[in-house]
């Protein structure tokens, strides 16, 4: 009777349309060094399956990516080998990979080279997104940085010029824009700033000039990265211009709305009055003061800042306070203890050390 349905069975899934029987993935014997010689003779990448037969997340992987058609096709594409952690060869493979986790996949490039690991269970669709620039040659370890395209090219050397070789910076420029011509928003955005700001304001000072584009700039391209740099230098730009009041009116703004907006608007208005030469107003400054998130990575240096501009306004204890505070949150720092100190010998009349 066993027999029958067990021949029933078999004849039920012949027959049942779009059954298919899982294909093992042809991974090579050989070893590392063999597959390694193998893929640098064909020129072609290397995947070596690092696993456990106990592992069970290595088993669904067998299943559900190896045995995938997709991955199937791809099979002689590259070269791909497998090694049990357990075996003594394993375990010296491990040894010398640094594998600790099954499953572990590793990628090398053709030339031997480790471009890639992956750590634990990752389902077909995952795993196809890593095969893609794998095949291509263009995988890269987690956290490394891409490649940098035209534009951020062409924007470093030219901030490359605007801070070691000013003279060279217009040049540089011209050639900037030529290649944000049509670009993105935020690489326009990027290069206005750079324009406004560095160019015309801090190289050619003209204040007015630089005003003029950064605004510009502020209204093209708004919730932009280079729109938002271009605040603080707007601000400056317009003082220098002789519109101070209407550069702290700028920034004030910004100085609402969430947490984090309203600590990155601070930082910037705490900026602009360090480079003005008359006294803050003791009124903005408590604005500032309110809104310091001491939650926030920043809240030390806006702290600081504010330590630094009510000493300028003639607020000592409030300097001291400010000062205080910073090195309370950020004790590790040294720059704020040595703030802290610096004012409390000020304000006792002791020298510094």
């Amino acid at each position: 009777m066993l027999t029958r349905i067990s021949c029933l069975a078999i004849c039920l899934l012949i027959l049942i349309p779009g059954t298919v029987f899982a294909e093992d993935f042809p991974f090579g014997t050989q070893t590392f060094e063999e597959a390694l010689a193998e893929a640098k003779k064909d020129k072609k990448p290397l995947l070596v399956k690092v696993y456990a037969v106990w592992c069970g997340p290595c088993k669904r992987m067998d299943k559900q990516v190896f045995a995938d058609p997709k991955m199937l096709a791809l099979a002689s594409d590259f070269v791909a080998i497998k090694v049990d952690g357990d075996t003594e060869y394993g375990k010296s493979f491990n040894q010398d990979n640094q594998v600790s986790k099954y499953p572990t996949t590793l990628f090398f490039n053709a030339e031997g080279k480790e471009v890639y690991r992956l750590i634990g269970f990752r389902n077909i669709k995952g795993f196809m997104d890593l095969m893609d620039p794998f095949l291509k040659g263009t995988l890269r370890p987690e956290g490394s940085p891409p490649p940098l395209s035209t534009f951020q090219v062409a924007y470093r050397t030219t901030f490359h010029h605007a801070v070691n070789t000013p003279d060279q910076l217009e040049k540089a420029m011209t050639s900037l824009e030529k290649i944000t011509t049509g670009a993105p928003q935020e690489e326009q955005a990027m290069t206005e700033y750079l324009r406004g700001a560095w160019l015309e304001r801090r190289v050619k000072n003209k204040p007015n000039s630089a005003a003029k584009t950064l605004k510009k700039n502020l209204k093209k391209h708004p919730g932009s990265t280079g729109a938002s740099l271009s605040k603080l230098p707007l601000a400056v730009a317009m003082a220098e211009g002789g519109k101070q009041r209407g550069g702290l009116q700028l920034l004030m703004k910004d100085v609402s709305g969430t947490s984090e907006e309203k600590m990155r608007g601070a930082i910037r208005v705490a900026h602009f009055l360090q480079q003005g030469e008359k006294k803050p107003s003791k009124t903005v400054l408590n604005k500032l003061a309110k809104v310091v998130d001491e939650k926030n990575p920043g809240a030390g240096a806006l702290l600081s800042s504010l330590s630094s501009l009510y000493w300028k306004a003639g607020d000592q204890n409030k300097a001291l306070e400010m000062a205080q505070k910073a090195n309370a949150l950020f004790p590790f720092h040294p720059w704020y203890a040595e703030q802290t100190l610096s004012l409390q010998n000020k304000i006792s009349g002791k020298k510094g050390p």
